[in-house]
């Protein structure tokens, strides 16, 4: 045999020796056609108290889930609160798993991507700690499935569903490695239905000065609220108070982190605390210091010690004070009562009646829109009201009753406000624009609002 034929013998030799390698390996992976195990995961998912999911490094890849009364909990997070739909989804998964047999050969390990420091490996333990099962998946999948073994043993399964989404692993499997903030529930402004809370309470620092804000109150299981402090300008709407409780469920923070002793947060000066208290139970939410490198606000809730963070946003939508919540045409406008309206301002009157009905109609529609900023509480916003003499409106109503709202100096700061006040109400803010469009007669217009610029 010529040399030209034996060496097209040995390659095509060389080619069916690896051919059959190849498919003895794909076999290994794939096939279908091998003995059936069980894997023994048969375990009732309400007997877990604790779980570890690790990769490799334990100690820097490692989430601990452990059931604290009732409540998953995250104890490397000062046992912040757990995602419960989460935790029980991977136990259900887990306890239906079932395989079959791919391979006894330990030499396969690292082609399943299932050696020890490859692996994710899964200890659950029972409520009184004794341990349950201790077992990997591999980083290889097949079809969605995959690949599984008992720590300790060589035995290799493919399982019939996927594991890997399950344990929180969202991106690739060979290079993600399994975290906290994967299994946090943001979710914490949680408390019952509106029908069984009682009270809504926020103090809100202002200067050095920390302010009763809101003070609501409601008898449980009724629906009607009412304003704790007496003597305010308007009155409460429902509908506010409930529009209110609905945004406050819908902030999730940004983050949650380990408490730690040595850092100041500012909870022992707070920025703001919220209290919400229904029945014999109550919540309290304490918001510290703004954190100048993340520019969020540190949040703390009562009987938890992990540190949340809320955005500026975020801390806007509960940093109100009673006004917040008078209805809405606080004046409680009506053109077909009204006999006249007055309007004082710098030593001049000037009058509607029914008897200048359009001009009177346009300026009803001002006053129907009248809404208030913020109540008025520290002394050097209450300054402002000395010279209320110099602009007010007096409503005369058919049936003789008079209501009477005084405007003072402009605030301090950059938001352009007016004081003003009802009666002898609590004194309360309006908007700049607001006040010249009530007295529209000057013929002055509202200066522009100065852009803030924010300190680095």
């Amino acid at each position: 045999m010529k040399t030209k034929h034996l060496i097209i013998l040995a390659v095509f030799f060389l080619f069916f020796i690896i051919a059959i390698f190849l498919r003895k390996n794909h076999q290994s992976l794939q096939r279908e056609d091998v003995e059936y195990q069980t894997l023994g995961f048969a375990f009732d998912p309400s007997q877990i108290g604790f779980i570890e999911i690790s990769k490799g490094n334990k100690e820097a890849n490692k989430v601990e889930i452990q059931n604290q009364n009732g409540i998953w909990a995250l104890p490397q997070i000062s046992y912040a609160k757990a995602d419960q739909e989460k935790v029980t989804a991977l136990l259900k998964a887990i306890s239906k798993t079932k395989g079959e047999l791919r391979s006894k050969e330990k030499s396969l390990f690292k082609d399943f991507g299932i050696e020890d420091e490859q692996a994710f490996e899964i200890i659950l333990k029972d409520n009184s700690g004794r341990q349950l099962q201790d077992f990997l998946v591999g980083t290889q999948t097949a079809q969605g499935k995959n690949f599984l073994r008992h720590k300790g043993t060589a035995e290799v399964y493919i399982t019939d569903h996927d594991l890997i989404l399950p344990m929180g692993i969202q991106g690739i499997p060979e290079t993600d490695i399994p975290k906290d903030t994967d299994w946090t529930d943001l979710r914490v402004f949680e408390f019952p239905e509106v029908a069984k809370l009682t009270e809504i309470e926020i103090d809100s620092k202002n200067g050095n000065q920390i302010i009763p804000a809101v003070k609501l109150q409601k008898n449980e299981g009724m629906e009607k609220w009412r304003f704790s402090r007496a003597n305010l300008p308007f009155e409460i709407s429902n509908d506010e108070v409930y529009r209110f409780v609905a945004s406050m469920r819908k902030i999730a923070p940004s983050s949650v982190s380990h408490f730690e002793k040595n850092k100041d947060y500012g909870f022992s000066n707070p920025s703001l605390e919220l209290r919400i208290k229904w029945g014999e139970g109550e919540k309290i939410f304490t918001v510290g210091k703004l954190d100048p490198e993340s520019k969020n606000y540190f949040l703390k809730i009562s009987r938890m010690d992990a540190v949340y963070e809320i955005s500026k946003d975020q801390m806007d939508l509960i940093q109100i004070d009673d006004s917040h919540f008078f209805k809405n045409n606080p004046l409680d406008i009506d053109i077909k009562t009204l006999k006249q309206v007055t309007v004082h301002y710098d030593k001049k009157n000037h009058t509607y009646s029914k008897a200048d009905e359009p001009e009177m109609k346009a300026f009803v529609d001002s006053l129907k829109e009248f809404k208030v900023t913020h109540l008025l509480f520290d002394e050097q916003s209450l300054q402002k009201l000395q010279s209320l003499s110099q602009a007010w409106i007096h409503l005369e109503t058919e049936n003789g009753e008079t209501i009477s709202v005084e405007f003072g100096d402009m605030l301090d700061g950059n938001k352009h406000e007016y004081s003003a006040k009802k009666n002898s109400a609590v004194p309360f803010a309006i908007t700049e624009a607001l006040f010249h469009d009530l007295f529209r007669f000057k013929n002055e217009k509202p200066r522009e609002p100065e852009e803030v610029v924010k300190s680095s």
